[in-house]
C-alpha cells in the first residue's frame, strides 16, 4: 500500500452495541451517525511491532494524511479521500464488504493535537501503541464512477481541496430552495447549521465576472480532469483586476524610466 495514496479504503466491523464500542481498540471503529464523526483505530492491534511498522503500512498512511491536513502552507488538496467499507459476508462470499460512506481526516472543532493520537494498549502483559484517528463522514450517498477512475489515474479531485461556499441552513427551507442552491454544485454537506457546497469549475469561473463566459464554456466542453480545472480556476484573476494590475505595471515602468533618465551616466567598465 503506497503511503502517497490516491485513495484509501478502510475495512471495518461496525459495532452493534455499547459493549462493542467499549472494545473498539480491536473492533476498529466508532461511529456517531448524528454528527458524522467516525473514529478509526489503526492496524497495529497486536504487540510486537512499532507504531508505523505494520504489514500494510496503514498507520503510516494515517500519519501522512493527517500531516498533510495540518501542513502550512495548506496541502489539503493532496489528502486522499477515505472510502469506508463494512465487512458484510454473504452466501456468495465470506469476504464481501458493504460501502458505508466517504470520509475525510479531521472533525470540526477538534484541534490538530487531538484528531490523530497514539494510544497505549496492554495485551498479555505487553504494551504497544496504535493510532486513534478521527474522520468526518461526508454527505455523499452516491460516488460517481468517473471520479473513481480519475482518482485511480491520479487526476481526481478531492472535495476538501477545491473552493467551497456555505449558507445557513435556515435559508434553505424547502426542497425547491435546495435544488436551486445545488443546481450548479457537484458536492455538498451539512455541518452545524451550515450547508457547505462546491460549485462546478465552469460555474465558479463566472464569479470572476461576465467577461469569463467564454472561458466558462471552454471549461464545460473540456475533457481535462476536474483537478486541473480547479487548479486553473485557483490561478485565475478577474479581467477587471488584471486590467488594473496592467495599468499599475505600466505606471511603475514609466516612473522607472523617468528615474533612470535622470541618473548620471556610468562607465560600465568601472563596475566590472
Amino acid at each position: 500500500m503506497d503511503c502517497q495514496a490516491r485513495l484509501t479504503c478502510l475495512g471495518t466491523i461496525f459495532p452493534k452495541s455499547d459493549f462493542e464500542n467499549a472494545l473498539t481498540f480491536n473492533v476498529g471503529v466508532q461511529v456517531d451517525l448524528s454528527t458524522g464523526q467516525f473514529i478509526y483505530f489503526g492496524d497495529n492491534r497486536t504487540p510486537g511491532h512499532q507504531l508505523h511498522e505494520t504489514p500494510r503500512k496503514g498507520n503510516e498512511i494515517l500519519r501522512r494524511a493527517f500531516e498533510l491536513l495540518h501542513a502550512s502552507p495548506s496541502m489539503r488538496a493532496t489528502v486522499p479521500p477515505f472510502f469506508i467499507f463494512k465487512w458484510y459476508p454473504t452466501p456468495a462470499s465470506s469476504r464481501s464488504v458493504q460501502f458505508k460512506g466517504l470520509a475525510v481526516p479531521g472533525f470540526s472543532g477538534l484541534p490538530a493535537t487531538a484528531d490523530l493520537v497514539a494510544v497505549w494498549k496492554t495485551t498479555d502483559g505487553q504494551r504497544f501503541q496504535n493510532y486513534r484517528a478521527t474522520f468526518t463522514l461526508l454527505n455523499a450517498p452516491v460516488i460517481a464512477r468517473a471520479w473513481l477512475k480519475e482518482l485511480a489515474a491520479g487526476s481526481g479531485t478531492n472535495p476538501i481541496g477545491s473552493p467551497l461556499f456555505g449558507i445557513e441552513e435556515k435559508y434553505v427551507r424547502t426542497r425547491d430552495d435546495e435544488q436551486a442552491l445545488l443546481e450548479h454544485a457537484n458536492w455538498n454537506r451539512s455541518e452545524k447549521g451550515i450547508r457547505v457546497f462546491r460549485l462546478r469549475p465552469e460555474r465558479a469561473m463566472l464569479l470572476f465576472g461576465t467577461g469569463m463566459t467564454t472561458v466558462s464554456q471552454a471549461f464545460s466542453e473540456s475533457k481535462i480532469s476536474q483537478t486541473n480545472k480547479y487548479q486553473l480556476l485557483g490561478n485565475t484573476v478577474a479581467p477587471s483586476v488584471a486590467r488594473h494590475c496592467g495599468e499599475a505595471a505600466k505606471l511603475l515602468c514609466a516612473r522607472a524610466d523617468c528615474i533612470a533618465s535622470q541618473l548620471p551616466s556610468v562607465c560600465w567598465t568601472q563596475l566590472i
